[in-house]
């Protein structure tokens, strides 16, 4: 037994530079006719097994063809994969579109096939790079031979495959038997008689004529405008709102999710600024009753007085107020108030000359303050 395992690694290590071309390096030198210890033995196998692994790890091994850890991947015509899987969904643009990374790393060569998860659906031509490989266009496949994307044949989230034919990719799924531009179908069928005005209704291979409006409800702006460019839409205007969503995240979006729209078409987007209060009404109180409930409304009152008590306001109380009552705002906005402030007027009555008062002393002058509520 101890001849025959020393005679099973002596081959091991003499074939093993020659086939691999790595050379191991092993603790024991075991001699023939010489016996073994077990202990020695298994170091050695060890030691054997550890330096091929590392050598497969490294690439250096060119007669290993299934291992995903090689760092430079073994060709097609030695056995390796010509498959090359994307580790991550497709980033760029809808028509140009990136393969940041695979594996195995990509190498480009003819016939060699990369898939994907599209991260979005093209509207029009498209190209693809994948890793440090150059910008190509992607092509499909019809009955008349190869025609560029048109749109729509790339849709988002699904698993795209491409094989690279020496000059460009083409698309191996959603193939389409016709070029663009073919009539598939007609309404009225031919042959049917009809009034010399009466439409006749075509479909059209490769014209995509509308988009489904994803839901970017509860996302942030930038996630939002990544799936809607990722659907082949645009975003519009956006704006701030309170909402009962949180802030920062998109609270509305018009069209609505689920609409069909043409390609492109631009989706806005109305941002939540945060929880919204309802401004209460609070003309015709006190200044003080008025203060206390927009505050327990989670609003801020800011007070400002005047004399032309509109409303018919009475001294001291509210006679007007932005927002108006009812309003919904964010939840800790200002609210102005204006109070009726009472309006001071003077009388002044003069005594008419040469009349006396008791005792022959002369009339002086009478002031009398009036305060009024209204002008």
């Amino acid at each position: 037994m101890t001849k025959f395992l020393f005679t099973l690694f002596f081959y091991l290590l003499l074939s093993t530079p020659l086939f691999a071309g790595v050379p191991c390096t092993l603790p024991f030198n075991l001699q023939n006719g010489t016996p073994a210890d077990a202990t020695q033995v298994m170091a050695n196998y060890n030691a054997l097994t550890a330096c091929l692994l590392n050598a497969a790890a490294a690439g250096a091994n060119s007669d290993i063809t299934s291992l995903s850890a090689l760092t430079t991947p073994i060709p097609p015509s030695l056995g390796g994969t010509s498959a090359y899987i994307g580790t991550a969904t497709s980033t760029g643009t809808a028509n140009a579109q990136v393969v940041a990374a695979t594996t195995p790393t990509y190498v480009q060569t003819a016939l060699t096939k990369v898939i994907f998860v599209a991260g979005f659906t093209n509207t029009a031509a498209t190209t693809l790079k994948v890793g440090a490989t150059p910008v190509i266009n992607i092509f499909r496949r019809t009955t008349d031979g190869i025609e560029a994307l048109a749109g729509g044949e790339i849709i988002a989230g699904s698993v795209t495959e491409v094989i690279y034919d020496g000059t460009q990719y083409q698309l191996v799924n959603n193939i389409t038997p016709f070029p663009v531009g073919t009539v598939l179908d007609q309404t009225p069928a031919g042959g049917t008689e009809v009034k010399v005005t009466e439409k006749v209704h075509l479909t059209v291979s490769g014209t995509q004529t509308s988009v489904q409006v994803p839901s970017v409800i509860g996302q942030s702006p930038a996630s939002a405008g990544s799936v809607l460019r990722g659907a082949g839409l645009s975003v519009g205007n956006q704006t701030n709102a309170c909402a009962n969503q949180s802030s920062g995240l998109v609270a509305q979006q018009n069209p609505a999710p689920g609409a069909n729209v043409p390609p492109n078409t631009a989706v806005n987007l109305v941002v939540s600024s945060g929880p919204c209060a309802t401004v209460p009404g609070v003309i015709g109180q006190p200044q003080s009753q008025a203060q206390s409930a927009i505050a327990n409304a989670g609003l801020t009152p800011t007070t400002t007085f005047d004399t032309a008590c509109a409303n018919n306001a009475a001294p001291g109380a509210v006679d007007n107020q932005n927002p108006a009552g009812g309003t919904q705002v964010p939840s800790g906005s200002s609210v102005a108030i204006s109070v009726c402030q009472a309006q001071a007027t003077t009388t002044t009555t003069s005594a008419p000359a040469g009349n006396s008062g008791p005792g022959g002393g002369a009339i002086g002058t009478t002031t009398t303050t009036t305060t009024h509520g209204h002008p």
